[in-house]
Formats: structure tokens, C-alpha cells, sequence
């Protein structure tokens, strides 16, 4: 229920953006891809495993889950 609530408030944050403008248009991407991560968040959190994979500092990161979500760095595993 929290991560949906998260979600709904990230799509409704970057709807408020404008598209005409370049730094709310980057700003509303950054958002949804957010959104989508909490989106996969809250599917680990219902016991489906899953991988998440971000950029951090140019860097791809993963975090790999079969339950519950716990964050790390790089690519660990977690149990």
C-alpha cells in the first residue's frame, strides 16, 4: 500500500511539470523512472524475485531480491 501511495504521489508530482520546458521535462523523466522503480519495489515486497538496475555515477548497479527488499551496492545478492 505505501509504495503505491509513493508511486501515485511521484506521477503526480511530474504531471504538475512542464513539458515545454527542458529542466521540468528532465525532472519528470528522473520521476517516472522513480516511479517505476517503486513500481518493482512493491512487487519484491509481495515475495516475487526480482532485479532492479540503476545508474549511479555513470556505474550500473543492481540489486537482486527473492523476498523482502533489503539495498545495497553493486550487485549483490539478497536473501
Amino acid at each position: 500500500m505505501k509504495y503505491r501511495q509513493i508511486r501515485s504521489l511521484l506521477q503526480a508530482a511530474s504531471s504538475l511539470l512542464d513539458e515545454r520546458d527542458g529542466i521540468d521535462r528532465q525532472l519528470a523523466h528522473i520521476l517516472d523512472q522513480i516511479a517505476e522503480t517503486v513500481q518493482r519495489i512493491d512487487g519484491m515486497s509481495k515475495g516475487s524475485a526480482n532485479v532492479i538496475q540503476f545508474p549511479v555515477n555513470g556505474q550500473s548497479h543492481a540489486i537482486v531480491s527473492k523476498g523482502k527488499p533489503e539495498f545495497g551496492s553493486n550487485h549483490r545478492a539478497l536473501e
